[in-house]
């Protein structure tokens, strides 16, 4: 009894063992926008503080309510130049 559990044992470890290896020869395809992404996410890499240029922009929106109420509204939006 004891020789035929070890038997079946080491068949379910050499299964899943050769299951593992192979899934693990499969080679990922990577889609056109996947590709463009890992293309857009390292553009910058390895330029060191080349980025650290900023540019700042001032936005104004005019807002009326209901009642006729106007109101101006003034931000500032600070975005990496594209200069760089």
């Amino acid at each position: 009894m004891r020789k035929l559990f070890s038997i079946i044992a080491i068949a379910a470890v050499a299964a899943t063992a050769g299951w593992n290896f192979s899934q693990s020869q499969k080679e990922v395809e990577l889609s056109d926008l996947a590709l463009a992404n890992v293309e857009a996410l390292a553009r910058y890499e390895g330029q060191g503080d080349a980025c650290t240029e900023f540019t700042t922009m001032t936005c104004t929106s005019v807002v009326t309510d209901n009642w006729g109420n106007t109101s101006v509204h003034t931000y500032y939006n600070m975005y990496a130049s594209d200069a760089c």
